[in-house]
């Protein structure tokens, strides 16, 4: 890429975080569940190495597609994992380290 890409590639991205930061300003604060982040990080790969093998990988996105689209769900299918893990009393007692 030449030097002129690479400040383009800089300002877009730039340019797109202060775009979704005063949409996120514009709504109302969502109460995310409570989940401990030891469980999250102890899940994450899990549930990414799934989604991957079963779904992204069919797919056929571009790179960019397929980087979002694992970034939103593999997020998203951990916070359900770990919020599920929660009720699973001798799995959550091991996985966030008895907190």
């Amino acid at each position: 890429m030449v030097f002129n890409e690479r400040i383009l590639v800089f300002a877009v991205f730039f340019l797109f975080l202060i775009l979704a930061i005063k949409i996120s300003q514009s709504f109302p604060v969502i109460s995310k569940p409570s989940v401990s982040t030891m469980i999250l990080y102890g899940v994450h790969p899990a549930i990414g190495m799934l989604l991957h093998k079963l779904l992204l990988e069919r797919l056929g996105l571009p790179a960019l597609g397929l980087f979002v689209a694992s970034t939103i769900l593999v997020t998203a299918g951990s916070f359900v994992a770990a919020w599920v893990i929660r009720f699973i009393k001798p799995v959550h007692r091991i996985l966030s380290g008895n907190r």
